[in-house]
């Protein structure tokens, strides 16, 4: 952890703070993403949904006209329930193929929506097969391309993958800037202790007007700088009252009394006297 260790506040702060915020949008993302695709899918399953009950309803009441009646973009067909053959289907729909073969068929009856290729309807795009058996047996067919699903997703990916880099961008410039501005009275009282040498006793370090951890700091450390004062200041009364005793009880006068050659030969006993001469 090297790395870390070489960040500065600032740098830390604003990754632990946007590193939540980059993994929730990209969790949002996938989840909006992800509801978007069953969203759009549910459209047309309703859809095909739709048409089937009318295709249905018609042939319980034996309306069906010749050509079956269905959006622009459905196909629709009904198969026979035996032989699978086509019996009838809409304007676009391939009468000879049908849009689903085999154990498609047993799968799509029940509840699977299938996707077939689109050439079997001569579509340039992937059919999502609904199939419903009719009272009579018959077998209804809805095709739904999915072209415009597929380029209504890739667009959404697209948007999400632009999007999404430069949201995290802004993010972790508002996040810089942000927690800058939240660290700058710590610039101001570095600063402040710099200019702090001891030599007058008011100065202090500059308190941030907010009600916060900083404040709080500041403030205990100008009480510790109060407290360093009063014990300089009583440090340099004791000092000055010692050297006003020690002038007191040793005269300047009787040092200077006191010649260098006295001072060299050490003082003299009092029981020495000067021989006397007499005649």
């Amino acid at each position: 952890m090297r790395w870390w260790a070489s960040l500065s506040l600032r740098g830390r702060l604003v990754l632990l703070g946007t590193s939540g915020l980059i993994v929730g949008l990209a969790i949002a993302g996938v989840a909006m993403a992800t509801a978007m695709t069953y969203s759009f899918r549910g459209a047309l399953d309703r859809s095909a949904d739709s048409t089937v009950t009318e295709i249905a309803s018609l042939l319980e009441e034996g309306s069906l006209p010749e050509t079956l009646p269905a959006p622009s973009n459905q196909i629709v067909q009904i198969l026979d329930p035996q032989s699978h053959a086509v019996l009838a289907g809409d304007k676009s729909a391939d009468l000879l193929v049908p849009l689903l073969r085999g154990d498609e068929v047993d799968r799509a009856l029940h509840g699977a929506r299938i996707e077939v290729p689109g050439d079997r309807a001569v579509q340039p795009d992937t059919l999502r097969v609904t199939a419903r058996q009719a009272p009579d047996g018959k077998i209804i067919l809805v095709g739904v391309p999915l072209g415009d699903y597929h380029r209504s997703l890739a667009l959404l990916n697209q948007a999400l993958w632009v999007t999404y880099p430069a949201l995290v961008v802004v993010l972790v410039a508002i996040a810089w800037r942000v927690v800058g501005a939240a660290l700058s009275p710590v610039d101001r009282m570095r600063l402040g202790a710099e200019r702090i040498t001891g030599a007058a006793t008011d100065e202090r370090l500059p308190v941030p007007p907010s009600s916060d951890e900083i404040q709080r700091l500041a403030i205990t450390l100008n009480h510790m700088l109060d407290r360093l004062a009063v014990s300089r200041a009583r440090q340099r009364s004791f000092i000055a009252d010692a050297a006003h005793e020690l002038r007191s009880r040793w005269p300047p006068s009787a040092s200077r009394s006191r010649s260098p050659r006295s001072s060299a030969t050490g003082p003299r006993s009092p029981t020495t006297s000067s021989p006397t001469w007499t005649a």
